[in-house]
Order: C-alpha cells, then sequence, then structure tokens
C-alpha cells in the first residue's frame, strides 16, 4: 500500500469517526507511519481521532501532533490558575 492510498483511508476513517471533525485534521503520511496534525474542541476528540487513524490496516505509526483549542471562556491564565 502506497503512502498516499494510506493516507486517503486514514482520511475517509476520520470522517466516518463520529467523534471527530475531521475537517480541521491533516493527515500526512511517510514510509507507513501517519502524522495527524491540526486542531481539536477537546481532549476526547484528540483521542477518537488517533483510535480511528489505528484502526486502518496498513499503519505502521501514529504521531498524534492535534492541540487541543478550548473555547475561550474555559481558557485560563497563568495567574488565574495558581
Amino acid at each position: 500500500m502506497t503512502d498516499k492510498q494510506l493516507q486517503q483511508d486514514i482520511l475517509q476513517e476520520l470522517d466516518w469517526e463520529p467523534g471527530v471533525r475531521a475537517t480541521d485534521i491533516g493527515v500526512s503520511v511517510h514510509e507507513g507511519v501517519a502524522t495527524l496534525s491540526g486542531f481539536v474542541d477537546n481532549y476526547a476528540e484528540k483521542f477518537d481521532a488517533e483510535e480511528a487513524a489505528k484502526r486502518v490496516f496498513g499503519v505502521k505509526g501514529l504521531a498524534n501532533d492535534l492541540e487541543v483549542k478550548l473555547p475561550t471562556a474555559a481558557h485560563r491564565e497563568d495567574p488565574d490558575i495558581a
């Protein structure tokens, strides 16, 4: 299986995953190792995207570079946390 075909298969799997908004996720593949990049709304979505990519036959490894971008109402500055 080529890297291009593997990339397409992962994108299709992400489209079918109900907990994932696939339009905000990029996928690159090099020698069977996939990298997920982009932004998600919460940690559950990040986990669901990773699990969906792992399900695809032919994935040898996975780097999850997805960044969780919380809504601004949930964002706290360091002094608030302290």
